[in-house]
């Protein structure tokens, strides 16, 4: 672990390690196979299950901005967010250890885009709340943080790529819902361990972008954060981003 700024940050490594003991628990504890017959079994985490009976958070949905940008908000002790819609200010008023999504994200559920979208959104919020109560991130004090208003971010606003606390929260939801060797099973078991490899200019050849997909659609993960974790994983030899990279805010679920 390293301090910065008086902020104590863990490395990827250590998020990789934090990821797979809560895994670990949470599969213990409800009794959940992990493998058949010494072979991984490739199955979505249920990420409801996991924040609200798991980590005990609480989930509710409220309308969070006109233009959809903002997308989830949480909070680590009691305080109030304001909205401005289009028919004036409205005070959400957040309890501490409580996540707020986007109404339409429930609204979508039966649409995969929408709900990949949600999964994402709700274990990027679950990983501040657990960052936050190991001490972790630049939102953490003694597990109390500044007015929330202070950490919501917009889709739009691409300097969160940077932020310390956004890309432990992204690389944190990332490990939780794309484990790395469920993910490397996956590989294995589509197309046999290898690499993928970028073809053309700026798009996927036929077969990696299937296997894109379907690691996609068995993790319940958007196509965008499964480029992103294979890139991560090294399946990606080319580092160059592919113009195949859909919504590049989707992987970044907002704070």
């Amino acid at each position: 672990m390293v301090r910065g700024g008086g902020d104590m940050l863990i490395s990827r490594k250590e998020i990789g390690e934090l990821a797979r003991q809560l895994l670990d628990r949470y599969y213990s504890r409800y009794d959940i196979g992990r493998s058949y017959q010494g072979w991984p079994m490739l199955l979505p985490l249920d990420i409801d299950r996991f924040v609200t009976q798991f980590l005990g958070l609480k989930v509710r949905y409220e309308k969070l901005s006109e233009s959809r940008d903002i997308r989830g908000i949480t909070a680590f002790r009691d305080t109030e967010y304001i909205v401005n819609l289009s028919d004036g200010q409205h005070v959400i008023k957040l309890k501490e250890a409580e996540i707020v999504l986007a109404d339409y994200l429930d609204r979508g559920r039966k649409k995969p885009t929408i709900d990949f979208m949600r999964r994402f959104t709700l274990a990027h919020e679950c990983a501040h709340q657990i960052l936050d109560f190991i001490g972790c991130g630049p939102y953490s004090s003694g597990n109390t943080m500044a007015d929330v208003s202070s950490v919501v971010l917009r889709a739009t606003n691409l300097s969160n790529f940077n932020d310390p606390g956004e890309w432990q929260a992204n690389a944190l939801a990332a490990e939780l819902l794309l484990p790395k060797d469920q993910v490397e099973f996956a590989v294995w078991y589509f197309r046999g361990g290898r690499n993928v490899k970028l073809t053309g200019v700026g798009e996927l050849a036929g077969e990696d972008r299937d296997l894109v997909m379907d690691i996609s659609k068995v993790f319940g993960a958007s196509r965008t954060c499964t480029y992103y974790r294979l890139q991560e994983l090294g399946y990606l030899q080319e580092k160059k981003p592919a113009a195949e990279r859909f919504d590049r805010t989707e992987v970044y679920a907002i704070s």
